[in-house]
């Protein structure tokens, strides 16, 4: 049996990887610049109710300048330090509501607690 030699060339990688990255949601903006709605009335109260699991209605408020929808099945990941702090936050609610939504959209029916939120939007 004989063995294949191969040379390894030494580049200018460190072989150093550092990672400080962390989670994104991107957001959508919901209306146009003139303040239009960009999607039929019926889809967005839908989101609303939660009946969509990898999309997160979120209301203008904040530093969430139009009605936007933040689409949870596409989260990618981003560096740390090219985000800053806004300042604001999710209401502990929503914040919750998020959590087990993301938790769903991950897992499927063992996230019971999306279920549960989206059942109560319905009544």
């Amino acid at each position: 049996m004989e063995l294949l030699s191969v040379a390894i060339k030494k580049g200018g990688y460190s072989g150093k990887v550092v990672r400080h990255l962390c989670p994104v949601a991107l957001i959508y903006s919901a209306e146009d610049e003139a303040g239009n709605s960009k999607f039929p009335p019926d889809f967005l109260d839908r989101v609303r109710r939660l009946e969509y699991r990898q999309f997160l209605f979120l209301p203008k408020g904040g530093s969430v300048l139009v009605d936007s929808i933040a689409r949870l099945g596409e989260i990618q990941s981003g560096a740390e330090n090219q985000l800053s702090a806004t300042g604001f936050s999710l209401c502990d609610d929503v914040r919750e509501i998020l959590r087990s939504q993301v938790s769903f959209f991950l897992t499927g029916p063992s996230g019971v607690e999306f279920a549960g939120w989206a059942a109560l939007l319905k009544t």
